[in-house]
């Protein structure tokens, strides 16, 4: 089964991709978040979580809710990360975690993306976005047959600055920038209640046809990149960034 939590799109075309190649299930852990839904899952097959590198570790809420999720059948379980850059030491915390709930792990990989975090990082590349796709393409048929045999992903190799980005800087990135206010619409917002909709958190509520931010945000950028109108934003960063959805052209 390939659980896959995705924002931007960029998670859900390598999920669903894989998917495709393995003749498996693709799950999205966006909805069952939202409905905060923790019924078993179930697989004969190997786990296959598909998700962002968030402050260069998997996203906190994905860690919570497979935490109060039982995977039954098959103990293995491989990470497909999706990055814009370095995904640090991501599979260390991931394989760490996995053990925790008992699940063998079989290793990670990372796809090179086009950025979506645009609160604070680069502006994603539309241009480049169909070369990606096709790369990651390239790269899951040769993962596909390490993860069809049951055999371990090759180990990555970590650098002592990737090793301090998840250590050091996630922590901060959590403390100090998730959560914050600062999300805002303009006037081309017509208050379709996309981002409300879209929001796995059920963080934003529409207010007399304008959406309202909470204090769960987890800084995914759903809410910005799925506007069909381009209206929100988040503080002054975003003005004039692009807004990009990986449609897996």
């Amino acid at each position: 089964m390939i659980l896959y939590f995705s924002a931007s799109g960029n998670s859900r075309f390598i999920a669903e991709h894989a998917a495709a190649l393995l003749e498996d299930e693709a799950c999205s852990l966006n909805a069952r978040i939202r409905l905060d839904q923790h019924d078993p899952l179930e697989s004969a097959r190997p786990y296959v979580l598909v998700c962002p590198t968030y402050a260069w570790r998997i996203p906190r809420i994905v860690e919570e809710h497979l935490r109060h999720t039982e995977l039954k059948g098959s103990r293995q379980i491989y990470l497909l990360v999706s990055a814009c850059g370095s995904s640090g030491n991501t599979g260390s915390y991931a394989a760490w975690f996995f053990r925790s709930i008992g699940m063998e792990w079989m290793g990670w990989h990372t796809f090179y993306m086009p950025g979506s975090y645009v609160a604070f990082l680069e502006d994603p590349d539309v241009a480049h976005a169909r070369q990606m796709n096709q790369r990651a393409r390239i790269q899951l048929r040769k993962l596909v047959c390490r993860i069809n045999a049951c055999q371990p992903l090759d180990p990555v190799r970590v650098g002592l600055l990737d090793r301090f980005m998840s250590m050091a800087a996630n922590p901060f990135f959590y403390r100090f920038i998730i959560g914050r206010s600062g999300f805002d619409v303009t006037s081309r917002c017509v208050g379709c209640g996309k981002c409300a909709l879209e929001c796995p958190l059920n963080n934003i509520q529409m207010v007399q046809g304008r959406p309202q931010w909470g204090k769960r945000c987890t800084h995914c950028m759903a809410c910005i990149h799925q506007c069909p109108k381009a209206a929100v934003e988040f503080r002054r960063i975003t003005i004039g960034k692009n807004r990009y959805y990986n449609t897996g052209e």
